[in-house]
């Protein structure tokens, strides 16, 4: 909501508060008749605003003045008292009274009243139990009463808020930034959990007696699957809330960067970012929205813990925390995890992003880190500051560079984080049954056509969109979302969205198999890119692995050449464990079975697997990819039998997680030639029919994806001894042709249609496709010598 009519909208609701309470409608629509979504907004605010438990805390008093009895007993749990209570439920001290051993916790009892939704509570109740890290409060136990009272017990933390355990530990400036990165961390936990916390502040953050920051209250916490439509109003503490949830507006992960922000101000400046006390409800969600917080700088000499920190970290700090808490969502840190890599960089003294723009604010935190061996080498001789000189402009360079890594992956896990986040919420959006693709198709049908006339207006949108297709393996969606960014008007899309919906764009032209269509894009967002090599240096390397699957197809040797070349550059700036260096070692080992060398694409296999362990990326898509290539190895080598578990596995663990998509299409396929192999003819023929029209329609027609699984569909019915093997082979050469395929798969199919051919009794047909496949094998590259044993096999059954 902009300023302007936020200052419209309150002035009205503070007249509306004044009437009768079954007036105020009727005066909102008599001044906002001309404006219907903000007369939406008004009357949502209102109503938020009538409730009683809107912005509600209760006090130490009031939490104590009513209660259940001491003694009364819930499950296996005992009340020793009341802890607090507030909007949403009681919480009560208790202690386990059956079950042989002695246990504390706090349980929290919802009402029965109808002033809490059941399902809203059980959901919690449930998101709380998959919650796994020790920075969260742990959930014990849970029941309902006869009287329709949900009750959770959780894990009692006897620490206070984190606020008043640093004033009382006397914290330093940087011990309290430490504690803020471990909320930030915890946090993300949640967010890959699908579940936003909503209500950061200090008395939701406490202190154990071990010194550990311990996150509770996820009593407002929004587990993305359910629909905002029967939440109703939210006990919110302002002071500390994004702007957006007092407004209404969709919250995501920056809502929690938010809070995390507003946090870390209340523990630097002992206030919060904006001061509401006193302050009437309508007026101070004014101010939330309108006032900026003051600066660290400015406070720095009124504020003992700022006053004591060195001026480096105090400026640093401040401009972080000012990008962290801006009014608009997209302009703060994407997730938590950036966040807190954001203060690391406070707290080590490296340059922060937040301060990218400053003029000469990188040379001076490059000198600043090296200030020692500096101030070393001046002392010896005067002679060295020109090589110096020359010394800290590289230093500044490699900075740059990695800096711009940095901001990169962290971008990039956003839109990961953003993919789990909207698919979650595809239940609210179009109810339950709609799947998750059909609300990204849909969202992203709405926004090309809405920007029919204005791609440009969209750009961001649409590349994240692409991006989101193109990770859940719909290339063609991806395209469909990708092509009106690259061909927009000239100008009217920034460079950097431009450059990266063009790679983007030739990432998924790729995995479609039109290889002439990609090489265009990724090199007009190469070209881009080495315009500037000490910014675009992690893009520029990264790019290698498209440019190495466009190689491979003419000269797949150059192609894993490159690929470690590549992959030695990313180890340099970016270390061993993050999800580019696996994608690297899966990338070369593909590269290395098409040259037939099974035994290193086996170890750059498992060095990728490696990686996904340490990394925990086990269960997502470059995962599983290296599922299906290593359990390929072990069907190349011979020995299907122990391919068929490993692929099975994955064929269950991608459908779990991501459901059909072109790469779960390419998996079963696999699976169900390794199960022809192993004689499991039936399921093999009943995978490979799944696998055909779901690579079609999300690799496109005649797609390697989609000609490699009709191929396996005809060599099954004949096996099976039914369905048209002949037909189904034919099938794949149109397809193969039509759709651009490259040449291995225009031969596979071939391969399969003088199979279909031979079984069918037509030796001549055979005869004549297999010349036809033969006069093919000069131009297959490494996969000629594997087509070509399928070719023999094929003669000496039906033609010798």
């Amino acid at each position: 909501m902009q300023a302007s009519e936020w200052t419209r909208l309150s002035a009205l609701i503070d007249e509306a508060m004044e009437l009768a309470e079954d007036a105020r409608d009727a005066f909102l629509a008599g001044w906002l008749a001309d404006d219907p979504a903000l007369l939406e907004r008004a009357r949502d605010m209102l109503a938020r605003m009538q409730d009683d438990r809107f912005l509600e805390h209760a006090g130490p008093a009031e939490a104590m003045a009513e209660g259940i009895p001491a003694g009364r007993r819930f499950g296996a749990w005992r009340i020793d008292g009341v802890i607090a209570r507030g909007g949403m439920g009681t919480v009560y001290a208790v202690s386990r009274a059956i079950g042989g051993f002695e246990q504390r916790g706090a349980l929290k009892l919802g009402h029965a009243d109808g002033r809490i939704d059941r399902a809203r509570f059980e959901a919690e109740r449930q998101l709380l139990a998959d919650l796994d890290h020790p920075g969260i409060a742990r959930i014990l136990d849970g029941g309902m009463e006869a009287d329709g009272s949900p009750w959770m017990v959780m894990e009692r933390v006897d620490g206070g808020p984190v606020d008043r355990w640093c004033d009382t530990h006397r914290l330093a400036l940087g011990r309290r930034i430490a504690l803020a990165i471990e909320v930030a961390e915890a946090v993300a936990q949640a967010h890959r959990m699908l579940v936003l916390h909503r209500d950061l502040k200090p008395g939701n953050v406490l202190i154990d007696a071990g010194g550990r920051i311990r996150v509770i209250d996820f009593g407002i916490a929004k587990q993305l699957a359910l629909s905002d439509r029967t939440e109703g109003a939210l006990p919110l503490s302002a002071p500390y809330a994004a702007p957006e949830l007092l407004t209404g507006e969709p919250a995501g992960p920056p809502c929690d960067v938010y809070g995390a922000a507003a946090l870390l101000y209340e523990l630097a400046t002992g206030r919060p970012p904006i001061d509401l006390e006193g302050v009437p409800v309508a007026l101070g969600i004014g101010r939330v929205l309108e006032r900026d917080p003051r600066r660290l700088t400015e406070l720095r000499a009124a504020v003992p813990v700022l006053a004591d920190a060195p001026a480096r970290l105090v400026s640093d700090l401040d401009a972080v925390l000012a990008r962290a808490l801006r009014k608009e969502p997209n302009a703060r840190y994407p997730t938590l995890d950036a966040f807190a890599e954001e203060l690391r960089r406070v707290l080590d003294g490296r340059a922060v992003t937040a301060r990218a723009g400053e003029r000469g604010y990188r040379l001076r935190r490059a000198a600043w880190r090296a200030r020692w061996p500096i101030a070393a080498a001046a002392a010896i001789v005067v002679a060295l500051a020109g090589g110096l000189a020359a010394t800290l402009i590289q230093k500044r360079e490699a900075i740059a560079a990695r800096d711009a890594a940095l901001a990169e992956e962290a971008r990039s896990e956003a839109v990961r984080q953003s993919l789990y986040l909207l698919l979650a919420e595809s239940g609210e959006m179009a109810g339950a049954e709609a799947g998750s693709r059909d609300v990204l198709d849909r969202a992203t049908q709405r926004i090309v056509s809405q920007y029919a006339g204005r791609p440009g207006g969209a750009a961001p949108v649409l590349h994240a969109l692409g991006e989101l297709h193109f990770y859940l393996g719909d290339y063609a969606a991806a395209k469909a979302a990708l092509l009106p960014v690259v061909t927009a008007r000239a100008g009217t899309v920034p460079p950097e969205t431009l450059a990266a919906a063009r790679y983007d764009l030739a990432q998924a032209l790729v995995r479609m198999g039109d290889l002439d269509a990609a090489r265009p894009q990724l090199a007009a967002a190469q070209a881009f890119w080495a315009a500037d090599p000490a910014k675009w240096r992690a893009r520029l390397i990264d790019s290698r692995l498209v440019e190495a699957q466009v190689l491979r197809a003419d000269d797949p040797k150059a192609a894993a050449a490159l690929l470690r070349t590549a992959l030695a550059d990313h180890l340099a700036m970016h270390g061993a464990d993050n999800r580019q260096t696996g994608v690297f070692h899966n990338n070369l080992g593909v590269s290395l079975q098409g040259l037939g060398d099974l035994a290193g694409a086996g170890g750059a296999f498992e060095a990728a697997r490696t990686v996904w362990r340490r990394t925990g990326l086990v269960e997502t898509p470059d995962a599983l990819n290296t599922a299906n290539n290593l359990a390929a190895i072990e069907a190349l080598a011979g020995r299907p039998e122990r391919a068929e578990p490993l692929f099975a596995e994955a064929v269950a663990i991608r459908r779990k997680l991501f459901g059909a998509s072109a790469a779960t299409a390419a998996l079963i396929a696999n699976h169900g030639k390794v199960l022809l192999q192993t004689g499991k003819v039936d399921a093999a023929l009943a995978a490979l029919g799944e696998a055909v029209p779901m690579a079609e329609a999300f690799a496109g027609a005649g797609s390697m994806h989609h000609v490699a699984a009709l191929a396996g569909r005809s060599e099954a019915e004949i096996a099976a001894g039914r369905g048209a093997p002949l037909a189904t082979a034919r099938a794949a050469i149109a397809a193969a042709e039509a759709g651009k395929a490259p040449p291995p798969g225009i031969a596979m199919a071939l391969l399969a249609l003088a199979r279909a051919e031979g079984a069918a009794g037509d030796r001549a047909a055979a005869k004549a496709t297999l010349a036809r496949f033969d006069a093919m094998l000069p131009a297959l590259g490494p996969a000629a010598a594997r087509l070509a044993e399928g070719a023999r096999r094929v003669r000496g059954r039906y033609l010798d």
